[in-house]
Order: structure tokens, then sequence, then C-alpha cells
């Protein structure tokens, strides 16, 4: 018997872990890296954030992206070991835990310099990012 190419395989109820890991890793520090100015700025009230980002490019991007790969290396890892799929509510999980994880890493590097509370206020970067990378990197429920 000839299978159609329009019935579902057994390779589609794979869970593709290592295109989870790259693609949110990858995704996910690309929106820190662009959501960080705009919230470090919007939150603190302090233009000159953003416009070091702007100045001291090269190093914000390496070090930006050193940062993000850490923190989204955490949130892949959690997907992947829970088997997450995008489902109803998958959502909340997946920003909690970017914010949180984010703003505890803000909490711990930053605290000397700003205070606890734009800290909190910048995690929703990680939070936001979290949710976007999900978005793009995480499977179906499957039916």
């Amino acid at each position: 018997m000839q299978i159609l190419s329009t019935q579902p395989s057994d390779r589609l109820n794979v869970y593709p872990e290592k295109k989870v890991h790259r693609t949110f890793i990858l995704s996910g520090t690309l929106f820190q890296l662009i959501l960080f100015p705009f919230a470090a700025t919007l939150f603190t009230a302090d233009a000159s954030i953003g416009l070091m980002a702007i100045l001291f490019f090269p190093i914000y991007i390496l070090g930006g992206c050193l940062f993000g790969l850490a923190i989204m290396s955490i949130v892949s890892t959690w997907h992947v070991h829970k088997k997450r799929f995008i489902k109803k509510g998958w959502w909340i999980q997946t920003f909690s835990v970017g914010y949180l994880i984010t703003t505890v890493f803000y909490v711990i590097f930053l605290s000397s310099m700003i205070g606890i509370l734009p800290s909190l206020a910048i995690g929703l970067a990680g939070g936001v990012s979290a949710v976007l990378a999900g978005m793009s990197a995480l499977p179906t429920a499957p039916i």
C-alpha cells in the first residue's frame, strides 16, 4: 500500500529537541538584544542606557549576546526537559520562567548599580523575548 504525502508520518511526532534549542537560543537572544535598550530606557527613565548601547555597540553585542545566550539556554533547556508544546496557556509559563531568570540575573549582576525595582521592570525584556522565541521554536501540540 502506498502512503500519500498528505497522510501524517511518524517523523512529525518526534519532538525536535535540537531545533528547539538552536532556534530558541538564537531568536531569544536576538529579541533580548533588541528589547533591552528600549525596556531599560523606558523603565529607568534614564536615556543614557539606550545611548550607551549605541555608543558601545560592539561591547554591547558581545556582552549582550553572552548574557542572552546564557538566559535563553536555561529557558530552552527547561522547555526541552518538560517536552513543552504550544498549547493553551503555554505563554504564561514561558513568560514567567523567562522573566524570573532574567530578573535574577539582573538583580545579581546589576544590584549595585541600579535598584531592585528597575531590575524587576527590565526583566520584562527577558519574559517577552522568551515568549517571542517560543512562538518560533516550540512545536505545536499533537492532536
